[in-house]
């Protein structure tokens, strides 16, 4: 069980960080298309959030099946709704990209 655990909160993990990757470009492009008035560019930054609200949605449903399954308790709870806040706070910020 423990193991299986870990590992599912390893794929969380990397969802997570597929996630900070999109928004990072997603904030970068969205700088730069505002700064040069890029419509082409502002465009791309629309399409991407897509993908990230794609990922929010799937690190959601994978806490909520790890908390099914395992049902985590102290330290490995902290883990898997830190997990589902990080995901918020990362949707939230490709959301500001759009919108920036």
């Amino acid at each position: 069980m423990r193991a299986q655990f870990h590992a599912d909160l390893e794929g969380i993990t990397a969802t997570l960080v597929h996630m900070a990757d999109g928004v990072t470009t997603a904030m970068r492009r969205a700088t730069t298309a505002l700064l040069s008035a890029d419509a082409n560019l502002a465009e791309e930054v629309l399409r991407e959030d897509v993908r990230i609200d794609e990922l929010y949605h799937r690190v959601d449903e994978q806490v909520g099946e790890l908390m099914a399954r395992q049902a985590p308790v102290a330290c490995d709870l902290r883990l898997t709704i830190t997990a589902l806040n990080a995901a918020t706070d990362l949707e939230r910020m490709g959301d500001l990209a759009v919108h920036g």
